[in-house]
């Protein structure tokens, strides 16, 4: 806090001269630079909005599509969704639709991270997308087998 006002007297401008209103405050401009792995952000990207909106509806025709397909003849394989569709279908949905969300929420707010090392958590929610929208369309392949 110092500096920044040793700073701004030094170069002849006084705090109360400074601006009220950061453009960067309304996303405009971009981020600061540095290091932004392992950071978390307040504003995102629209490709990030459309990869979830993406996995969510997907996670909704994937208890659709298993409902129907096991009203078919055909059998849930995930032993822990199997028994609760068993129990009670509201609550098997219930449950696929909120640990999917909560899933895409920790995701979403850790997108800067890494995994290890390795790859940064944006790929995993990248390949948690592509993974659910295989699974659609191996439930509609199996739809055409019915």
């Amino acid at each position: 806090m110092i500096q920044a006002t040793k700073l701004a007297t030094e170069h002849g401008e006084s705090r109360k001269s400074l601006k009220l209103l950061n453009l960067r405050h309304l996303g405009i401009g971009g981020r600061r630079r540095g290091d932004a792995a392992n950071t978390y952000v307040d504003h995102y990207e629209t490709r990030l909005l459309v990869v979830t909106m993406t996995t969510i509806i997907c996670c909704f025709l994937d208890a659709a599509f298993t409902l129907n397909l096991l009203s078919v003849g055909a059998t849930e394989l995930n032993v822990f969704m199997a028994t609760l569709i068993e129990a009670d279908v509201r609550t098997f949905v219930q449950l696929k639709i909120a640990l999917t969300s909560l899933s895409l929420i920790l995701l979403v707010i850790h997108k800067n991270f890494t995994v290890g090392g390795m790859f940064r958590v944006l790929h995993v929610l990248y390949f948690f997308c592509g993974c659910y929208l295989a699974l659609i369309v191996y439930e509609l392949y199996l739809f055409t087998l019915v």
